[in-house]
């Protein structure tokens, strides 16, 4: 067994609810104090395990938190132009940031739902000014001012316990499934071992499609055109029937 902490961005939006986000997916949550917030992403991330095997993959050893201010001119974007306002503004952009096991770095933007990786620690602050403008850059001043509105957030650590070595199976699953709308609409291929048996080893004849072998080969010489028949009127037999007639009707020219 192997723990694996997650990094949890949170925010005190009042008195009784707090907003949380799992840095590094789309998940969040808003409860009404931190300790509940812990659960029920603790609870989410074991009940995505248990049922799928499925768990984040978190690469930063040991996440921090910093605030880094983005200066950016709020600007109004029309058709006819571009408008910026007088004044700039800064920005608090939240960033977690850390060491990963090979030994680069990743930097996640949980607000934008992005991330980068640098290779310099140095890179850091000059890395998070341009990706963090580029984002804010392409927002609406309404929007850039919304963000000024947030408190300053924290963080904190959620534990997750994986097993490596778990065999994990989707065959019960795969059983449980059922397309019922699917299954009335098409025929399941490969055909099962059973049906394949009771089918006749002779294809059926292509009776009067003489026009249509004709549409096909009049489309492969002229237009050269890539053909993809589809029909609920046409066997599948029929159909190789009107594709080998084409081709020896193609084979004069």
């Amino acid at each position: 067994m192997k723990t694996i902490k997650y990094p949890l961005l949170y925010y005190q939006l009042k008195e009784n609810a707090v907003l949380g986000l799992l840095v590094g997916t789309d998940y969040q949550v808003v409860e009404k104090d931190l300790r509940t917030i812990k659960i029920a992403v603790a609870d989410y991330l074991q009940r995505q395990y248990k049922k799928t095997d499925y768990f984040p993959f978190a690469e930063i050893l040991e996440p921090k938190l910093k605030i880094v201010e983005v200066k950016i001119r709020p600007t109004y974007r029309e058709r006819t132009g571009s408008f910026p306002l007088a004044e700039t503004i800064k920005v608090p952009v939240p960033v977690v940031y850390g060491q990963t096991g090979e030994g680069d770095y990743e930097a996640h933007l949980p607000l934008f739902d992005e991330s980068f990786f640098y290779y310099d620690a140095k890179q850091f602050r000059s890395l998070v000014n341009y990706f963090a403008a580029d984002l804010l850059n392409g927002m609406n001043p309404p929007a850039l001012y919304r963000n000024l509105m947030y408190n300053t957030p924290k963080m904190e650590l959620v534990a997750l316990r994986v097993n490596f070595d778990r065999e994990f199976s989707r065959k019960r699953k795969k059983q449980e499934e059922r397309y019922e709308t699917l299954s009335r609409l098409t025929v399941q291929y490969p055909f099962s071992k059973a049906l394949r048996k009771n089918m006749s080893a002779f294809p059926e004849a292509a009776w009067e499609l003489e026009d249509k072998v004709a549409e096909v080969v009049d489309k492969l010489i002229n237009i050269r055109a890539n053909l993809l028949l589809v029909s609920d009127m046409v066997s599948e037999a029929e159909a190789d029937q009107i594709f080998e007639e084409a081709e020896d009707e193609f084979a004069w020219f």
